[in-house]
């Protein structure tokens, strides 16, 4: 469905009346997070001490706080996940991908980068009060008494580790499969039997026993006692939800997890479910003497004093964003299941009631009104952004992408739909062609070219609405996902880093981005055209043969990326909305249509 998400929105449409236009150079500084607050990417482990919290997270990401409540990110230097940080009574520690080791001595300000020797991803870490221990994949285990340098104690075959706690008298580790293993003190390990083949996501120590958690088939929720040193007793559990983190206050047992999850038993059997005011998964867990923090996906950030009433600290919506648009004083977000929210560049941003269920796709403006498109046929328009008005668009495709053109609004869709309105209130139908998922279309003033594709590309063009000419090569070429217009040129994107381009949207030109992955969005930034796709891939050209990286800063799937009022936006899963940092100097630039 990501393949659907594409910008579609024009602006300064004004320069079409200009014959020349005195416009932009341009240099892009890093990507940053504008939605959500402080960031959007996934935290997978928390940690408190010293007077101290620190999170960590995907795409190496580190946020700190004084007070469990407002949090700002901090660099780790690397893009390396991370997946668990430790306060051990004088530094955090963290751990992630690839072997890397990260600690701090100033309360998560700065990191230094330790070396391991490990090249596996490191999952766990724990700390007995004179050493060091962590679990990672392909049943490593790695040991240290000052952080600094690392000894491997042990390399489990089969064993893949999900956590690791020390319990004052011992080292215990489970993982995937029932995988368990034990140590008196971190360097002599022993296998363990946990008598179960379900995955043991998570294990703590409380009430005098080792309780872990585990799901198996299918999807079955189990809890699993051990007093240290006899054998595991399994107890089936009611609980819908794996969890992932568990915790002894000294009273009862407080575990979190998936659609987040949160949850308490004072006997490990019997567990009763608390509201934790999201559905987003939750990973990671801290317990101090100020309270809990749990932290998960997308950037979510928890705070509760008891377990049982927890707040929200991390603002700003998580649906996916498709598209934006602006109308000189406002911006509109839209995407998935009727998401619509407006705010300025740098927000906050406001979710609006957009009266629909449906994915938005595509948002324009024709300095009216806005116009929003999206599944079955869905087409909303709205003067300020907040009031939207259901519109009969006629047909049930999705409509994957909206431009205006200076006289009328043009919408692309499933089944080879397009649509025009005038007003976006009363709209005609035409079909292009063979049925075909088309994904985005621009124009240049004369012609009108149309991209999309389901297991193959295909390309149209058209000089009126009317009448289309289909203009790819056939074959079995992977799709194409969106498309822009520079001034000079037709540039289309597509799966496997595909890129094509064309003067005149009749011959194109094959080309490569020079990655993999797959491309979900182009837009054209006064001076460089700029590209986003999954797993957060950006990447930029100044001719369109030539492409370079650029780090986004998030592994969330971008799924599409818009020049809108002097700003460049990065949009995508988890209410991605970031700025792409790129500044306007004047210089000249081609005559035509820039696409927002």
């Amino acid at each position: 469905m990501s393949r659907l998400f594409r910008l579609a929105a024009f602006s300064f449409l004004l320069l079409l009346l200009l014959p020349a236009a005195h416009v932009f150079g341009q240099s892009c500084g890093p990507w940053r997070w504008i939605n959500p607050l402080p960031q959007g990417n996934t935290l997978q482990g928390v940690a408190a001490g010293g007077g101290h919290y620190v999170a960590v997270g995907r795409a190496g990401t580190i946020v700190v706080s004084t007070d469990g409540a407002a949090w700002s990110t901090r660099p780790s230097n690397l893009t390396h996940d991370l997946s668990d940080v430790v306060w051990n009574g004088s530094q955090f520690l963290a751990v992630g991908g690839a072997g890397t080791v990260l600690v701090s001595t100033d309360g998560g300000e700065t990191w230094a980068f330790r070396l391991t020797g490990a090249t596996e991803n490191l999952v766990r870490a724990a700390w007995n009060g004179s050493r060091w221990v962590i679990a990672g994949d392909a049943g490593s285990i790695l040991t240290s008494t000052d952080g600094i340098a690392w000894q491997t104690a042990a390399a489990f075959d089969g064993a893949s580790w999900y956590d690791l706690a020390w319990n004052g008298n011992e080292f215990l580790a489970v993982g995937r499969e029932g995988a368990s293993a034990s140590s008196p003190d971190g360097v002599r390990w022993k296998r363990v039997d946990a008598g179960t083949r379900d995955h043991l996501f998570a294990v703590a120590w409380g009430a005098g026993r080792w309780l872990a958690v585990g799901t198996g088939f299918p999807y079955t929720q189990a809890v699993y006692e051990n007093p240290g040193g006899g054998p595991w007793r399994a107890q089936r559990t009611r609980l819908t939800t794996a969890l992932r983190r568990l915790t002894w206050t000294g009273s009862e047992w407080i575990g979190i997890g998936d659609f987040g999850a949160v949850v308490a038993s004072a006997d490990g059997i019997d567990w009763q479910q608390r509201e934790s005011g999201t559905a987003l998964d939750l990973l990671g867990l801290s317990r101090s003497d100020a309270g809990f923090v749990a932290v998960g996906k997308h950037g979510t950030i928890l705070q509760s004093a008891d377990a049982a009433t927890w707040e929200r600290r991390t603002p700003g919506p998580r649906s996916a964003v498709s598209d934006i648009a602006w109308n000189g004083s406002t911006y509109v977000a839209v995407g998935a299941l009727g998401f619509i929210a407006t705010g300025a560049a740098d927000g906050p941003w406001i979710r609006q009631d957009s009266g629909t269920g449906r994915w938005l796709l595509g948002v324009a403006w024709d300095g009216e009104s806005f116009v929003a498109v999206g599944e079955a046929g869905t087409i909303l328009t709205s003067r300020d952004g907040a009031a939207w008005t259901a519109r009969n668009s006629g047909v049930m495709e999705t409509l994957t992408s909206v431009l205006w053109d200076g006289a009328r609004f043009v919408v692309v869709g499933s089944g080879s739909a397009v649509l025009t309105s005038a007003n976006g209130t009363a709209w005609s139908y035409r079909k292009v062609g063979p049925n075909k998922l088309l994904s985005s279309v621009a124009w240049n003033g004369d012609t009108y070219v149309a991209v999309g594709g389901d297991a193959t590309a295909g390309i149209f063009e058209s000089a009126d609405l009317t009448n289309w000419t289909r203009r790819d090569p056939g074959g079995d070429e992977p799709p194409l996902n969106d498309v822009a217009w520079n001034g000079t040129e037709f540039l289309a994107v597509g799966d496997g880093g595909r890129v094509l381009t064309s003067t005149d949207g009749s011959v194109w030109e094959e080309g490569s981005a020079g990655v993999a992955s797959r491309l979900n969005s182009v837009t054209w930034a006064g001076a460089s055209y700029q590209a986003v796709g999954d797993d957060g891939v950006a990447l930029e050209s100044v001719d369109g043969r030539r492409w370079s990286a650029r780090e986004s800063g998030t592994t969330n799937d971008l799924f599409g990326v818009a020049w809108a009022g002097d700003r460049l936006f990065g949009l995508g899963r988890g209410g991605a909305i970031l700025d792409g940092g790129c500044t306007l100097a004047p210089e000249r630039a081609p005559r035509g249509v820039a696409r927002d």
